[in-house]
């Protein structure tokens, strides 16, 4: 993967909504949270690639027939291809562990639905960090990049790297056609078919994260993502020591990632995160924080946090919305 997105040269400030709880621990912490993306709010999130495989994989059945008349009786050719299809891709979804972990940014800084969904309904706050120098931070681990979130309306807008991956889908379900294995595309268990799916299926769900539903297009979101080949099956002795109870880490996860991995209950569900830690970087990784339409904050309040954390408050620029929302 690469480690920085073309498109992101034209940004000079990405900007993180927050609580005010959550700024003032990212403030203090001098860190940014990296939660498992699989827990958020939108379920279909690492998916979104897999809806344009189903579409793809039916376009060039229909093009290139590899059947005739009834495989399944009472449906359609059309209509077998689709129930196996998706019975595949559901296996594939479901099959892959893949932890990828995630802090959210847009390019805005003033946005409605960006203070409604993210700062507390407006009441929290728009920390603006500097491309230049999270880009550094972030080039300081191999595991960790920088990526702009695509947001394409239709199958005509996503590389040939999808038309490519589902031909050799189709190519495996016209193989176990041939073979009788039609019980093994359509049931829950998992047979030799499915070994190139599920190693193929981790790779798309590492590229879907750069993809998301168009609906979301206003969010102009960019992500910092740490993807350090997890599972949840993961031997995490490399990064733990319960004898000691502390992380138990080296290098460049020693310094980026001092906490290690840690949980959170949030509501009905349990959540694991990495803290990102910015240290180092006080007098250069904030360019401007933005107070939210209805907040009270002042700026003399904000001076005083940042002052007493050893940020530089003389190069971070204070703004109030100018969102009329109340």
């Amino acid at each position: 993967m690469t480690k920085l997105n073309n498109n992101i040269q034209s940004e000079t400030t990405l900007f993180h909504y927050c609580s005010t709880e959550t700024f003032l621990n990212i403030i203090a912490n001098k860190t940014l949270r990296l939660s498992d993306i699989a827990k958020s709010n939108d379920y279909k999130e690492t998916k979104w690639l897999f809806e344009y495989i189903e579409d793809e994989i039916i376009k060039q059945f229909e093009e290139a027939p590899f059947f005739r008349g009834e495989y399944i009786r009472g449906l359609s050719e059309i209509e077998t291809v689709k129930l196996i299809v998706r019975n595949v891709m559901e296996k594939m979804k479901n099959r892959s562990e893949e932890l990828m972990y995630v802090s959210c940014l847009s390019a805005d800084d003033d946005k409605l639905s960006q203070w409604r969904g993210y700062a507390d309904d407006g009441s929290g706050l728009a920390i603006g960090f500097n491309f230049h120098s999270l880009n550094t931070l972030i080039t300081k681990c191999k595991e960790l990049y920088l990526m702009k979130v695509l947001y394409p309306e239709d199958i005509n807008t996503v590389s040939q790297e999808i038309k490519d991956y589902s031909e050799r889908v189709l190519d495996s379900i016209h193989r176990a056609l041939a073979n009788n294995k039609l019980e093994t595309l359509l049931n829950n268990e998992y047979g030799a078919i499915d070994i190139f799916h599920e190693l193929s299926s981790r790779i798309f769900i590492r590229k879907s994260i750069s993809f998301k539903n168009p609906a979301f297009k206003e969010e102009n979101e960019w992500r910092i993502i740490f993807d350090g080949e997890f599972s949840k099956s993961t031997d995490w002795d490399c990064w733990y020591d319960p004898k000691e109870g502390r992380p138990k880490l080296y290098g460049e996860h020693a310094e980026l990632f001092p906490n290690g991995l840690q949980f959170r209950a949030q509501k009905n569900k349990i959540v694991s995160y990495f803290d990102l830690s910015f240290k180092g970087f006080e007098e250069s990784i904030i360019d401007s924080i933005t107070i939210g339409p209805k907040s009270e904050i002042q700026k003399s309040d904000l001076d005083q946090v940042l002052g007493y954390y050893g940020y530089d408050i003389t190069e971070i620029k204070i703004n109030k919305s100018t969102s009329t929302y109340r």
